[in-house]
């Protein structure tokens, strides 16, 4: 993940700054979005799209998969068994 070696020989404060709090903060809002599709019918999150990681590990450029938390989420919290 994020093999770019200025990005790996960074402090991790920094990284966690500039690099991870983004990528969860988009995290976040798809799965907010995921909870307004559920109750409204639709909902669009313009800054996720980490489709590179897998549910469970970070790969390229993605270390989450936002895809794989939201539907983590709605299952979690409201039952539902497929997500499309």
């Amino acid at each position: 993940i994020l093999e770019v070696p200025r990005v790996a020989s960074a402090p991790i404060g920094l990284l966690d700054r500039l690099v991870l709090r983004p990528m969860r903060w988009a995290c976040g809002g798809t799965v907010v979005a995921a909870r307004a599709a559920l109750a409204r019918g639709w909902a669009i999150n313009l800054g996720g799209g980490f489709h590179h990681a897998g549910p469970d590990r970070g790969e390229g450029f993605c270390i989450y998969n936002d895809i794989a938390l939201a539907a983590r989420a709605l299952r979690e919290e409201s039952g539902i068994t497929r997500v499309m």
